[in-house]
């Protein structure tokens, strides 16, 4: 049976039209009125070949305002490096909360999309950082890739996985931009020189 076929079939319409509405646009509310339906789902462990993030490491990009940034590495043993242009990247291995008040999130199990968001000019912040963790059973939704291969074929290239509640990152990047009479500039930041210390820091995560 198509997994498509599957989800009309076993989900109910409002928890399929959630999924598209969270895939397409990142907006929660439909999602969060459907969240006794996902809580029974994964309750359930049925549906592993749509539902079960089977473990995998993913990534989650956000900015941050100066202020959080050093409240977030506040008390944190992380590595620190200063570019030429004056960009500090710090790199933290070790287990934290995700300084965000919303529910729902999205992941990707590919670092790239993580990183893209992390520097997407749209998104209100300075400083890029990039989450990682691992998705585990009953705090993440989805398989990555799958998921929004069966209700939004088009997005299923952004390897997407819903987190539910309270997440545990396992460490994060972060690039902070020099300061300036405009302030801090996140195209200041070599994408580049973020994707090498997130794709090591994936590597050691795995040898742990």
């Amino acid at each position: 049976m198509k997994l498509t076929s599957l989800l009309y079939e076993q989900f109910s319409p409002e928890l399929f039209d959630a999924l598209k509405s969270f895939v397409a646009s990142n907006k929660t509310d439909k999602l969060e009125a459907a969240m006794p339906e996902i809580e029974k789902l994964i309750a359930s462990h049925e549906y592993s070949e749509i539902i079960d993030p089977a473990g995998v490491v993913v990534y989650r990009g956000m900015k941050l305002f100066y202020d959080d940034a050093e409240k977030l590495c506040n008390g944190k043993n992380y590595t620190e490096e200063t570019s030429k242009t004056g960009v500090i990247y710090r790199t933290f291995k070790g287990s934290g909360d995700i300084p965000t008040k919303r529910i729902i999130q999205s992941w990707s199990a590919d670092p790239n999309v993580g990183i893209q968001f992390a520097v997407d000019p749209d998104v209100e912040g300075e400083i890029p950082v990039v989450f990682i963790a691992k998705a585990t059973k009953g705090k993440f939704f989805g398989k990555p890739g799958i998921l929004a291969k069966t209700v939004m074929p088009e997005r299923a290239s952004e390897m997407e996985t819903i987190s539910i509640g309270k997440v545990q990152h396992e460490g994060f990047v972060m690039a902070i931009p020099p300061k300036s009479f405009l302030g801090r500039d996140p195209h200041s930041v070599d994408i580049r020189k973020l994707k090498s210390l997130v794709l090591v820091f994936d590597k050691r995560s795995h040898e742990t």
